[in-house]
């Protein structure tokens, strides 16, 4: 049985004991498992703080990111990139493509849920009340007076 020596405990264990660095070159990590969940344990609100303020720098990203996280879940189409993005906001203004107001958030113009995609054709800028106004429905259905979509300008 093939033993390895902990970096933080420096104990004895066997090679079980530790992750794996890299699967394809079957390395082990340095610090056994117990040692890896005592440093997460205590360090778990510096990452929870490094991870807000990740977020806050990079929301433009984190949001691509999210939304291609859930087109992947749920098995659609998944091509948008952070600057195809960037690109459509900029076109749009920085404005909801609905009603004009300040954007908030990634609207999928057919939903994902009804096998739309997380594409550049059909990704808008949204704010929260017309994105939830729309819901899960296919944006052509819920076309009233509060919807005036308004047309990405053709300055890029």
């Amino acid at each position: 049985m093939e033993a390895k020596k902990c970096a933080g405990c420096w104990r004895t264990l066997p090679i079980e004991e530790f992750n794996f660095q890299n699967r394809a070159k079957n390395l082990r990590k340095n610090h056994c498992k117990l040692c890896r969940t005592r440093y997460y344990i205590a360090h778990l609100e510096e990452r929870r703080e490094y991870q807000r303020g990740y977020r806050l720098d990079n929301l433009e990203e984190c949001r691509v990111r999210d939304a291609s996280v859930r087109a992947r879940r749920l098995r659609c189409e998944d091509t948008l990139t952070d600057g195809e993005w960037k690109s459509l906001l900029k076109s749009y203004d920085y404005r909801c493509a609905y009603d004009g107001a300040p954007f908030e958030c990634i609207d999928h113009v057919r939903p994902l849920c009804m096998g739309g995609g997380n594409t550049r054709w059909n990704v808008v800028p949204a704010c929260l009340r017309c994105n939830r106004l729309k819901g899960r429905n296919d944006w052509t259905d819920r076309l009233t007076d509060a919807f005036v979509v308004v047309e990405p300008s053709l300055a890029a």
